[in-house]
């Protein structure tokens, strides 16, 4: 994999999965956290202070539903997209990720104008291209793979921004990989954004916040833990 590719698939496999509290992560999260004792956290999150490692909660109501906001037309083209719009996105794909979505899993310092406009980008445009399968690869913790069987059948809402792939071979190469299916009348909330990326060639897709998503399977296979989800809705 060349250079741009592998920058951008360490990027997408940080948001979401364990993350480690440290120099890189700590400036985007709540200041006393790594002050919280064993197995403590919040409704948002777990933390082994051992590890000193972050493991995200799969949230079945939507948390951030009161300040979700359309603030760009609900239909937009490809060619309707402004230089603010295109910025919004490049930002994202290039250093604006870690913040964004740090900030939003931790319920921290969020920057609800940004993410309402990430998000209305991603539900507003038009696209005829968006595929019925995409896949991103990801570390989970020990937790977070049970949090995933523990609802098997069960729906969550995503609480950050994902990034996904629609090659599999381009998918960054960790301990789990999310096999994300949608169908032709619920995709209101995913975008094809490689065309405005900083790493086009990674085929990148970006799954809104407040995502609806049904666990279908999640089962181990060569080392690898698989999870199939669907997007459920357009909410």
């Amino acid at each position: 994999m060349g250079v741009e590719a592998s920058k951008t698939s360490e990027r997408s496999a940080l948001i979401v999965g364990a993350v480690g509290v440290d120099k890189l992560t700590s400036p985007f999260l709540p200041p006393l956290i790594a002050m919280l004792a064993e197995g403590t956290g919040s409704h948002f999150y777990s933390y082994d202070s051992a590890r000193k490692e972050l493991s995200f909660k799969l949230l079945e109501e939507n948390p951030y539903k009161e300040k979700l906001q359309q603030v760009y037309p609900i239909m937009i083209d490809e060619g309707q997209l402004t230089d603010e719009m295109l910025s919004v996105i490049k930002q994202y794909t290039g250093n604006h990720y870690l913040k964004t979505n740090l900030n939003l899993l931790s319920n921290f310092d969020i920057d609800w104008d940004y993410t309402n406009k990430l998000r209305s980008i991603i539900r507003g445009l038009y696209q005829s291209d968006l595929r019925s399968v995409y896949y991103r690869g990801l570390n989970l913790s020990d937790i977070e793979v049970n949090y995933y069987k523990e609802k098997i059948g069960a729906c969550y809402y995503t609480n950050s921004f994902s990034s996904f792939t629609t090659e599999k071979d381009k998918a960054f190469t960790g301990n789990a990989l999310i096999i994300l299916k949608t169908t032709k009348n619920n995709r209101l909330n995913i975008a094809n954004v490689w065309k405005w990326s900083c790493f086009p060639n990674e085929m990148e897709a970006i799954l809104s916040i407040a995502s609806r998503l049904q666990i279908l399977n999640i089962y181990a296979k060569d080392n690898l833990w698989i999870i199939e989800v669907q997007l459920i809705g357009n909410e």
